[in-house]
């Protein structure tokens, strides 16, 4: 219509004859409305009809219920006061020449058809064609069922319609033709007529409500259907309105128990990470899209999706769930095991892999976990012996040969690793475990163990094993060193060797191997030769007790055989070697002479007083066992011995002397164990020993001496004298003897 009046009224309006008659007549040779020449007759004042009051005057000439229609609106063309079967191209074709670039006057109205059944509207007078119509601002979007040989499908019509969406039929050509309505109302059965449909019925219900829908009323495939459509845009396509719509769309599904949920729905807005291809039966705290279809990664690389690869899923996901306690122990050891059969290739993929795994406690130790670096490489043997019993190398199931490897790559210790506590510590693992009897073997060896550690690493001895103590000092007062329990090869088999029950010992109070000849009898002794930093840090440069070597002394003294001789010089000579580092010989001799040992200086075959030994024995004649020569291998200890009172050389009376005394107290022959005979043989051989010194002071005398000499040796010579039992030896000094012969003795 072209004119109008402002009076009509709404009745003269209302479908009626004069509207049609006027709206016919109004009509061009094109079919639209001719906006220019139709007029009223009998209205006193006429407008041109504009633009902008077409929505008033179009409310006034359809049908009420048409205006607030809230359903489709069945239109019956020409039947109870409808408008004609032309009117609506007509009206199209208005709009697409006087409202080209705007419908909003005229939205509201039921402009679109969207389906054209056949019904029967008066029993028994057969069908009707009937076209229902829709406002172009359906309460849903308007969604075009097929146009330009582009089927929309049976299913996306089914989640059009579930989503709240209006499927339309192809609309005829005039209202297609108007240039708004499909960029605006009208929606392409295609993916972006999808996208945009969906985005219009956000804008008209709200975007909660259509993910509602989306959620609630959708089957399964129908949400995979729907995100298989959507997939299809391409980048270029995707406006930002768009991509923050699909953004939030709950397209995508979940890795299945990724979170602890079972496998749903959810949006990219949700969930923003995307778990690797590579599947694992790892389970993780959060949940994590799953894009293993073809249109889920399309879709997921359109909206900036990451997609974690697996050295990423563990480094970002699964290891700070191992941090905050999410999996279980037995979890814990069988995702460590998939990440140590797949170390290299996941380190190869990931330049922080390792880094990041180095610092992680994932290794089980009595209910604590513990990074690799914690624990030591079991394949070092002297690491292995020396932390045997001990939580110090990775447990089970991170013990074969391929584990190790791996933890070896993440930090395990090694020997330059190890640290003045750990040794302390291992020193007290074995005063602790002294009581059980099926560990002492494997004890010993961990003893041995940690000998052979702190010789080859000295320093590690002055280092702080604890509360400010020196390892070495630490170590010196714990019993954990092993004695030696066989007697060295160079020792005497009949001499006694130290013997206790206890198989391990404080440092402080044991000897080094060194020694063993010195106080083997009396002390513990080390098992093995100890260098000299650490004898230093054991106090064992320090002299042994006097009066443990004097008691070693008195048992080798006690235990002399002369089948060892050579053993017991080597043990004699050790003896002196520390009684001479004495720096007061007289403490020495008064441990001697408290202990009641005289007879301890040795003659190289056995022991005698100092009075009995001298540094040049006699020449003439062999004068043992009166006097000892001292063995040339003891001339190193002179000063000892003399101090002892050993002499330069023997004063031949004093051997009578010696010779007196031993024949004036005789030992009972049964307690020597000697025969009658054997007495008889050695009583003749102390006589020929006082013939040869009498006759050698006879040579002195005739050689000359001074009168002092000649005059003290009348006072102490004695000489043997006739007796009435010839198998008696008795000498007598010389002022009580009295000189004859044998004629004079057969006289009387």
């Amino acid at each position: 219509m072209c004119l109008t009046a402002d009076k009509q009224t709404d009745k003269q309006t209302d479908g009626g004859d004069h509207a049609t008659h006027a709206n016919r007549r109004s009509s061009n040779k094109n079919g639209s409305l001719n906006g220019a020449r139709c007029v009223f007759a009998g209205f006193t004042q006429l407008k041109v009809v504009e633009a902008s009051m077409l929505g008033q005057l179009l409310g006034r000439s359809l049908p009420r219920h048409w205006r607030q229609a809230e359903t489709t609106v069945e239109w019956t063309a020409g039947q109870k006061s409808q408008p004609y079967s032309g009117w609506l191209e007509a009206l199209w074709n208005y709009l697409k020449f006087n409202c080209p670039y705007d419908l909003k006057a005229v939205e509201t109205f039921p402009l679109i058809p969207v389906r054209s059944p056949r019904k029967q509207m008066i029993p028994g007078i057969g069908v009707t064609l009937v076209t229902e119509l829709v406002p172009l601002a359906w309460q849903g979007a308007l969604l075009i069922r097929r146009a330009d040989g582009i089927s929309l499908g049976a299913e996306l019509e089914l989640i059009a319609t579930k989503l709240g969406m209006t499927v339309v039929d192809t609309p005829p050509h005039y209202i297609r033709g108007h240039m708004v309505v499909e960029m605006d109302y009208l929606f392409a059965p295609t993916y972006m007529g999808m996208l945009r449909a969906v985005q219009r019925q956000c804008e008209r219900t709200g975007r909660d409500k259509v993910v509602e829908h989306i959620l609630q009323d959708t089957t399964l495939p129908e949400k995979r259907r729907l995100r298989e459509l959507l997939a299809k845009i391409s980048p270029h396509e995707l406006h930002e309105e768009y991509h923050d719509l699909l953004a939030h769309l709950p397209l995508f599904e979940t890795l299945d128990n990724s979170g602890n949920l079972p496998s749903h729905f959810v949006s990219a807005a949700q969930v923003r990470l995307a778990a690797p291809a590579e599947r694992t039966s790892i389970t993780v705290s959060q949940q994590m899209l799953d894009v293993t279809s073809a249109d889920s990664q399309t879709l997921a690389q359109l909206l900036s999706i990451r997609r974690l690869e697996p050295a990423q899923l563990l480094t970002e996901v699964v290891f700070w769930d191992l941090k905050d306690g999410f999996h279980d122990s037995a979890s814990v050891r069988r995702i460590m095991l998939y990440v140590i059969r797949n170390y290299h290739r996941l380190a190869e993929s990931d330049t922080e892999f390792q880094q990041t795994l180095r610092s992680l406690a994932f290794v089980d130790m009595k209910g604590t976990l513990m990074p690799a670096e914690r624990f030591y490489d079991p394949a070092d043997d002297l690491l292995r012996r020396m932390f045997v019993l001990q939580d110090k190398f990775p447990p089970s199931p991170y013990t074969d040969a391929a584990s190790v490897s791996v933890l070896r790559d993440l930090g395990l210790r090694t020997v330059s690793d190890v640290d003045a506590a750990d040794v302390r510590e291992a020193a007290l693992c074995i005063s602790q475990l002294l009581g059980e009897k099926s560990s002492v073997d494997r004890l010993c060896d961990k003893s041995a163990a940690i000998f052979d550690y702190i010789q080859r690493h000295p320093n590690q001895l002055t280092a702080d094993s604890g509360d400010g103590v020196p390892l070495g000092e630490a170590l010196a007062n714990i019993p954990w060193a092993r004695r030696a329990t066989a007697r060295p090869k160079f020792y005497p088999s009949v001499l006694t060797w130290y013997s206790d029950p206890r198989p391990f010992y404080r440092p402080a109070e044991m000897s080094p191997r060194s020694l063993a000849s010195a106080v083997g009898s009396v002390k513990p002794v080390a098992i093995m030769d100890i260098s000299e930093p650490v004898q230093k840090s054991f106090g064992w440069d320090q002299p042994p007790p006097i009066s443990s070597v004097v008691d070693h002394l008195v048992n080798t003294i006690s235990s002399y055989s002369g089948r060892d001789k050579a053993l017991y010089a080597e043990i004699v000579r050790s003896i002196y070697a520390e009684l001479s580092r004495v720096e007061d010989p007289n403490v020495v001799y008064n441990v001697l002479s408290e202990r009641g040992i005289s007879s301890w200086i040795w003659h190289g075959d056995g022991y005698a007083a100092a009075d009995r030994v001298v540094f040049v024995p006699p020449s003439f004649m062999d004068l043992r066992p009166f006097i000892y020569g001292v063995p040339v291998e003891m001339l190193p200890f002179s000063d000892l011995l003399i101090g002892a009172g050993v002499t330069q050389t023997a004063r031949l009376a004093d051997v009578l002397l010696k010779v007196r005394l031993k024949h004036d107290n005789p030992v009972p022959v049964a307690s020597t164990k000697a025969s009658p005979h054997q007495a008889s043989v050695e009583m003749k051989r102390d006589l020929h020993v006082c013939v040869s010194v009498l006759n050698e002071l006879k040579s002195q005398i005739l050689a000359g001496c001074c009168e002092s000499e000649l005059d003290t040796l009348h006072k102490d010579l004695c000489l043997p004298v006739q007796t009435d039992d010839r198998a008696v030896l008795k000498l007598a000094p010389l002022a009580e003897c009295t000189y004859c012969d044998e004629e004079w003795l057969r006289q009387g």
